[in-house]
């Protein structure tokens, strides 16, 4: 049986979808590390290929991302999770099978990693916005964890067992076994029960609003979650979007809110039925849809659009019919045929979903809290990228490991991850949000430590630069992750979920193609052993600069 919206997930849901994405994470290293492997060391690809390898699996975030967080407004996510988890399996199957007629080229892996990227865009997104439909908002920092040490542990798992796989079973054999999680996967999310709230209803059901627990996360009060820069201006209360939000949250705000004349923080003289968990986007000046003289009833997980301009309202004052805005329904009470705006076929139209993006970028953007913490995870995206474009070039050509040790020097620096996996929450409990992303500049530093691989050790120093390092990246993501779906009411989780990663996603390629360009013509002047070590350093030192994104505001 499914459960219906509006109650509380069963936990076996959650146990499912943690086992997707767990399997899916494994898929993740195994081919991420089994495909620059083949082609380092069956392939002979320069250093340049390897940074254009892995800059590519990344691409579609910035081509793709927002259309396809646009997409899924009113696609089912979790049909599209198994899609694009068995579209993976089957582009990494193409190699083996091009080997055998002996086709594998580099240019066939940068094809099959580019479609693959395509598929982990619709798969991550969809992942991202599916998660606050499966547990309750309490429960989304505990998830969010759970999920990050799996995430961490794959880290450890998976490259140790591609190189085990490399050896003993030759490249193009390991890496049909290392696609294998992707089934696995895709099977697991079939088991998940709960039910999406639907894009299609044509009643919506508006509940009486009820008390939803405190926010988890120290020094993001409600006024702090709330504050909306730009809507103070002509709003007598300073109160914006984001501010009444806080207030619905809190449980201390009516179900109807009527602004006063002049009051721009919902749109010009709009009266506006909030239900918890709803989302109202405001129109552009002069639009009746959902700004100027609306009255508009919201439900929880409903999607409406803005109306263009000259449109009617739902319900409001227009030019067709003028009058008053009609009483707005109390809670409890059932909207008679009120129709989402998705389930038309305008909803689908490239108009829709260019302005479900603006949306959302205008939400990110224009969100004090938000802002600066996707602007700080580009900017860690960027070092991290230019990090894993060198690692296994410096692991093979530098200190002459094996695949099999190579996994085994990659894997190590995981046990940091799975320390910080463990320890964010905690974290977060004694010392603040703020304090806590922080301290994961850290990561910079331990990276400032790298040219002690050219005097003593190299290996030994790798490992323990890797470990320390590793800790601070799955803390920065459990918290940032956590704070955005937290904020982001249900409406709007796909569009702003893709505008987060898609920003954040982005710098990676920017770093890889750096890194790998920047390794190359550093070793011609340098020696590759010094030019290697010295892009290192700077991406880790990169990525730890990353905290400084929220330096100048006490706002998170």
């Amino acid at each position: 049986m499914r459960t219906t919206v509006g109650t509380a997930p069963p936990k076996a849901d959650f146990n499912w979808y943690w086992t997707s994405q767990t399997a899916s994470f494994v898929g993740d290293r195994l081919t991420g590390f089994a495909v620059p492997s083949i082609a380092i060391l069956t392939l002979n690809a320069t250093s340049a290929q390897v940074g254009i390898l892995s800059a590519i699996g990344w691409l579609a975030y910035p081509t793709l991302g927002l259309v396809a967080g646009a997409a899924l407004v009113h696609l089912p996510r979790r049909r599209v999770m198994i899609t694009g988890e068995l579209a993976r399996f089957t582009l990494f199957a193409t190699i083996p099978l091009a080997a055998i007629a002996g086709w594998t080229t580099i240019p066939q892996l940068l094809i099959v990693v580019a479609l693959a990227g395509v598929a982990t865009v619709f798969v991550d997104i969809a992942g991202q916005s599916y998660l606050p439909v499966v547990v309750p908002p309490g429960a989304l920092v505990s998830a969010n964890a759970n999920l990050q040490s799996s995430d961490s542990l794959s880290k450890l798992i998976g490259p140790a067992l591609a190189g085990l796989f490399l050896k003993l079973t030759g490249p193009y054999t390991s890496l049909l076994l290392s696609a294998l999680p992707f089934l696995t996967s895709a099977l697991s999310r079939t088991r998940i029960q709960t039910r999406e709230p639907s894009t299609h209803s044509t009643h919506h059901q508006i509940p009486a609003p009820a008390p939803t627990p405190a926010p988890q996360f120290q020094g993001l009060t409600p006024e702090i979650v709330g504050c909306h820069p730009g809507t103070a201006g002509g709003n007598p209360q300073g109160e914006g979007l984001t501010t009444q939000m806080a207030k619905v949250g809190r449980g201390d705000t009516p179900p109807r809110e009527r602004s006063e004349a002049g009051d721009t923080g919902h749109g010009a003289t709009s009266a506006i039925a909030r239900a918890p968990g709803s989302a109202i986007e405001p129109c552009e000046a002069g639009q009746p849809g959902l700004g100027a003289t609306s009255a508009i009833a919201r439900a929880p997980g409903s999607a409406l659009e803005p109306c263009e301009a000259g449109q009617p309202g739902l319900g409001a004052t227009s030019p067709e019919t003028g009058g008053t805005p009609p009483a707005l329904p109390l809670p409890g009470t059932q909207l008679p045929a009120l129709a989402d705006a998705t389930s038309s076929p305008a909803a689908a139209s490239p108009q829709a979903m260019l302005r479900r993006i603006r949306v959302g970028l205008r939400f990110v953007m224009d969100h004090a809290v938000l802002r600066p913490l996707v602007i700080g995870a580009a900017i860690r995206s960027f070092g991290t990228g230019m990090v894993d474009a060198v690692l296994l070039l410096f692991a093979y050509r530098v200190l002459g490991l094996s695949s099999l040790q190579g996994g085994l020097l990659i894997a190590a620096g995981s046990i940091g991850g799975l320390l910080g996996a463990f320890a964010a929450n905690r974290l977060v409990d004694r010392i603040g949000t703020q304090r806590t992303l922080w301290l994961t500049g850290l990561e910079g530093v331990f990276w400032l430590a790298i040219p002690l691989c050219l005097l003593f050790a190299p290996a030994i120093v790798l490992v323990v630069i890797r470990v320390c390092a590793s800790i601070w990246s799955p803390v920065w993501n459990v918290i940032t992750t956590s704070v955005r779906q937290d904020l982001t009411p249900v409406a709007l989780q796909s569009t702003v979920h893709a505008t987060a990663r898609t920003v954040t996603s982005s710098t990676v390629p920017l770093g890889a193609l750096t890194g790998g360009f920047a390794g190359g013509v550093l070793g011609d002047q340098l020696g590759t052993s010094a030019g290697l070590v010295l892009v290192l350093a700077t991406g880790g030192v990169i990525a730890g600069a990353s905290v400084l994104s929220i330096g100048r505001t006490s706002q998170v």
